[in-house]
């Protein structure tokens, strides 16, 4: 297993988008708008990394709220693998 402190946020990147697109989260904020036209009464929220949404989500653990992380493996399994090493690190 790779040593944790070598993961880098280029690792959860996907290199086949525009890096503008990227920096700007095109396609996170037509999504963001989508789901909240789709329900108004949640918040919700754009994070610029994969490290960043496991910190958020942990200030949320202890009021009992579900997650629901979907993607490509970019996501997803840049999400687990983060969640991963904190587990390991308790």
């Amino acid at each position: 297993m790779a040593d944790p402190s070598l993961i880098t946020k280029l690792e959860f990147t996907n290199l086949h988008i525009d890096a503008s697109e990227l920096r700007a989260q095109t396609v996170q904020r037509r999504f963001a708008a989508h789901w909240s036209s789709l329900s108004p009464d949640t918040d919700v929220e754009i994070v610029p990394s994969v490290e960043e949404t496991v910190a958020r989500v942990r200030e949320f653990a202890d009021e009992g709220v579900s997650v629901f992380v979907t993607g490509g493996v970019h996501t997803v399994g840049g999400f687990l693998s983060v969640l991963e090493e904190d587990v390991k690190a308790l």
